[in-house]
């Protein structure tokens, strides 16, 4: 087992952690990152409440803020990081083997970081190393925020808006499913979908990073779907056959530090839609559809990732019928300060579906 997989046992407890939260009608909509950050320095949002806070907003607690059950389930699931308060980072300044807290962003989430505590100075303060959120009726554990570490899993508005897109496309284009992929699964979000929605079906979620496929098959246990398979592969390189359905919300955006789960590539974050749509076409049966959500940066009023697109379509346009459509006009608008996207004017959300005739 590598250091980036789950153990079978924290596996075990992660589960009974959902399996508990569903029992308890827990909910929790997930925001972009700017909003959580926002969200979490007013005043009032320093501290965890409830589960809400400590699952959902990744706030700091102490042992007495959550009901014993639930503070034992996520102590046995290894699911707690203790933090440093002010009293014990003064007292550590005193030691000879002082650690350095100004690491790096990929490291910034294994070490304890310094918090005060107005509630209780002396407890020890803790955070969930994960955060659960709700899509539909199905709790999905994924990375606390800040989703800083390289092999991440992210949940946020894009997994609602990916949902959304593919049971409004689905429900429009009604057709047969035996056979589904998910290519980048991440938390198995959609994945997940599929095999509830289609129980008959054989559905699997492939990803290149092993974490996430461990997430993903805790998630896909507690939704009940006995149809998902999980396997490692960049992209379809190692998986066999063909499908009637491959959906995929690949990473966009241009990250300096290159993290999987965000970084898109080249040509401002197209070029690993593009690999997607070049891998999955040869792998549609007759009548299957690729559904490929992603953003796309918008330059001087060219779309960037459509134009690249229709270029590499254009010699098979005959083979495929294809539509396209911008979902939503203008997300991630705080990227544009970055200076990779100097030349960009907004970063738009698309949907492409390729039926092969």
């Amino acid at each position: 087992m590598s250091s980036s997989e789950i153990s079978s046992s924290t596996a075990d407890g992660l589960l009974a952690l959902l399996q508990g939260l569903k029992q308890a009608q827990y909910h929790f909509i997930t925001v972009t990152p700017s909003t959580h950050a926002s969200i979490n320095q007013r005043p009032a949002s320093a501290w965890a409440h409830n589960l809400r806070d400590a699952l959902g907003w990744s706030r700091p607690f102490t042992a007495a803020t959550l009901p014993e059950p639930w503070f034992n389930l996520l102590q046995e699931a290894g699911a707690l990081q203790a933090q440093v308060t002010e009293g014990q980072v003064a007292q550590e300044q005193d030691e000879p083997e002082q650690k350095d807290l100004q690491q790096k962003d990929s490291e910034q989430q294994t070490l304890p970081q310094r918090v005060s505590n107005p509630l209780e100075s002396q407890a020890q303060t803790w955070r969930s190393l994960w955060r659960v959120s709700s899509l539909g009726d199905v709790l999905l554990l994924h990375s606390a925020f800040p989703t800083l570490a390289a092999d991440a899993i992210f949940f946020g508005p894009d997994t609602y808006r990916f949902a959304r897109a593919i049971t409004q496309y689905l429900d429009t284009h009604p057709s047969k499913v035996t056979k589904a992929v998910d290519i980048g699964t991440g938390s198995g979000a959609a994945a997940i979908l599929l095999a509830l929605r289609y129980p008959q079906a054989s559905v699997s979620g492939v990803d290149i990073n092993p974490r996430a496929l461990s997430v993903a098959a805790i998630n896909g246990r507690a939704s009940g779907a006995d149809n998902l398979q999980w396997q490692q592969s960049n992209l379809l390189q190692d998986v066999a056959g063909n499908f009637d359905l491959i959906v995929a919300n690949p990473p966009y955006l241009v990250d300096d530090a290159a993290r999987t789960y965000r970084h898109g590539g080249g040509l401002l974050g197209a070029e690993l839609s593009l690999k997607i749509v070049e891998a999955a076409l040869p792998r549609l049966e007759t009548g299957g559809v690729l559904l490929l959500y992603t953003g796309v940066a918008i330059v001087e009023g060219v779309d960037v990732f459509l134009q690249a697109l229709q270029a590499m379509l254009a010699p098979q346009a005959a083979a495929f019928s294809v539509e396209y459509e911008e979902i939503d006009p203008d997300i991630f608008a705080e990227e544009l300060q970055r200076p990779a996207y100097v030349e960009a004017e907004r970063i738009a959300a698309v949907l492409l579906s390729v039926r092969r005739l």
